[in-house]
């Protein structure tokens, strides 16, 4: 396919705004009413399942829930005061050796895409040199 025009990269881009605000401003009620004691907590907990089934739903929502759910339990972690402390600072040894793998997983994905992009140019050039030679001993015989 052709790669999108400036007017439709343009439209694109306003949707993802649009989506992402109306993520934002949906979190932030429910976080507000949570925090502000208008909302008890197995009703928060009720209200975040539903909203997160139906993102689910949406292109990629799976994928975004798990990253968010993913970051809310390591953010609780490192704040809370379970085991005196002591839980807090396990999350942020944990989460020093996630950004440690996370590096490395991308130096490794590089250096993986590299040798791949090399071994096909390799490849094509293998091939194209057997094809010029086919043709060379076909002008010949």
């Amino acid at each position: 396919p052709p790669p999108p025009t400036q007017e439709e990269h343009d439209k694109l881009c306003a949707e993802e705004e649009a989506l992402c605000k109306t993520l934002s401003e949906g979190l932030c009620r429910k976080l507000d009413a949570r925090a502000r004691g208008q909302m008890s907590s197995e009703d928060h907990i009720a209200a975040c399942k539903i909203w997160a089934w139906e993102l689910v739903e949406a292109p990629g929502g799976l994928d975004m829930v798990k990253m968010v759910g993913f970051a809310w339990r390591r953010k609780a972690r490192k704040f809370g005061k379970r085991w005196g402390g002591l839980e807090a600072a396990f999350t942020e040894i944990k989460d020093f050796g996630a950004r440690f793998s996370e590096g490395t997983s991308l130096v490794y994905g590089a250096i993986k895409t590299a040798r791949m992009v090399d071994g096909i140019a390799k490849a094509a050039k293998k091939k194209e040199e057997e094809r010029y030679e086919a043709k060379m001993k076909k002008l010949e015989g």
